[in-house]
């Protein structure tokens, strides 16, 4: 079979004590020439995504340890261009502009199959840090012919806001089961920053509930505000970091944490009026999981399609029956759901507003280097990969 051979960002194998940047490289890697299901696509916009950063420090997977490679390339959010088609490709072709969705397998009701993501711990992938990357048919969503929504900015689309969409139709759905409109005519929905939550925060808003979204930077609550969601300011309650042996060994950690506590409730219950938050969107995990419980209402929907620190959690399973919460997981989204998220996207234009930077390919290392040390104030920075 013949190779083609392009330029990719990659991530070498090494040891735990060397950093990122003595293993991250720019080089020409080749693979196999498309099968008859597969298509040939040249990225042209990235999204910088949390899992890229955990795959650099190698927490909490070793990638090319985990996938038995010496060398992977990283991404799983953007848009491409149409480059070939196999013969048996029926609905997208040569030219056609895509958004790309990293699933990997579906199931045959539409969602994933493995837990494996395309571009990061899928064998064999190879993601949008490359010049030019295979992919199959069910990962493309085409681009409306003349979209309104400027062609950088489907990149969001890509992963988060598939994602966002997926996750708010379930968590919307189980609200409406268990406390109707006509009862709760405007419910408040809160979110812990991040582009996902932003997302669904937007929704919320569009479709007449109360929003509130936390951060931690001037910038990002002057963006939150402008974007018409009430902005709550993280640095006022800095100690509320859940850490259960601290709690129960540091007197002064206690301390710390049960005063960010009450100044958290006490914000909350001041924005819902006592009622508490009737959906919440948590992303984060551990630190925060106990907190997020103490403030939601009854009933209540905590949501969540992501694992940023901590993925296990300890519940008490029988105040979650007495307070009727409802526990929402998603991962990603359905096939269905990404033709649903972009023609919302389209038709509504739903996405935030244009003001994050977009990083040359060149400076994918500078873009790394920003995002680590928290220079990006933005929820979605952006590499070019291809000129359009």
């Amino acid at each position: 079979m013949n190779k083609i051979e392009t330029q990719a960002w990659v991530l070498c194998d090494g040891q735990k004590s060397e950093a990122w940047e003595t293993l991250f490289k720019k080089e020409t890697i080749s693979f196999d020439d498309i099968s008859e299901t597969e298509i040939l696509v040249e990225p042209l916009f990235g999204g910088w995504e949390a899992n890229m950063s955990h795959a650099l420090d190698r927490k909490p997977l070793d990638l090319c340890r985990k996938r038995r490679e010496s060398k992977v390339v990283l991404g799983n959010s953007g848009i491409v261009r149409v480059l070939k088609t196999g013969k048996k490709v029926t609905r997208i072709k040569e030219g056609d502009l895509c958004v790309f969705f990293a699933i990997s397998h579906l199931n045959r009701n539409g969602c994933l199959d493995t837990y494996f993501a395309f571009g990061y711990d899928e064998p064999g992938s190879v993601g949008l840090l490359a010049k030019q990357t295979k992919v199959r048919e069910e990962q493309l969503y085409l681009i409306p012919e003349n979209s309104k929504v400027p062609l950088h900015q489907w990149s969001i689309i890509s992963l988060r806001y598939i994602t966002a969409w997926s996750n708010w139709k379930v968590a919307k759905g189980c609200l409406e089961i268990v406390l109707s409109r006509k009862e709760c005519p405007s419910p408040h929905v809160f979110g812990w920053g991040g582009g996902v939550a932003l997302g669904e925060l937007l929704l919320a808003k569009e479709q007449g509930f109360k929003t509130a979204m936390i951060a931690s930077t001037d910038e990002r609550l002057e963006y939150i505000k402008n974007l018409g969601i009430m902005p709550i300011d993280r640095r006022r309650f800095p100690d509320l970091n859940y850490d259960l042996e601290k709690l129960k060994l540091d007197a002064s950690y206690r301390k710390k944490y049960i005063a960010s506590l009450k100044i958290f409730r006490d914000i909350v219950n001041e924005v819902t009026e006592q009622e508490g938050v009737s959906i919440f969107i948590d992303n984060i995990g551990l630190p925060v999981y106990s907190a997020t419980l103490r403030v939601l209402g009854s009933p209540a929907i905590i949501s969540t399609s992501g694992w940023k620190e901590g993925m296990n959690l300890d519940t008490i399973r029988a105040l979650e029956c007495l307070d009727r919460h409802i526990h929402v997981f998603t991962h990603a989204g359905r096939l269905s759901e990404g033709e649903e998220a972009i023609a919302h996207a389209e038709e509504n234009n739903w996405l935030p507003q244009d003001n994050y930077p977009i990083y040359d390919w060149e400076d994918i290392p500078q873009l790394i280097h920003d995002y680590s040390d928290g220079k990006i104030s933005s929820y979605y920075p952006t590499f070019q990969v291809n000129p359009i």
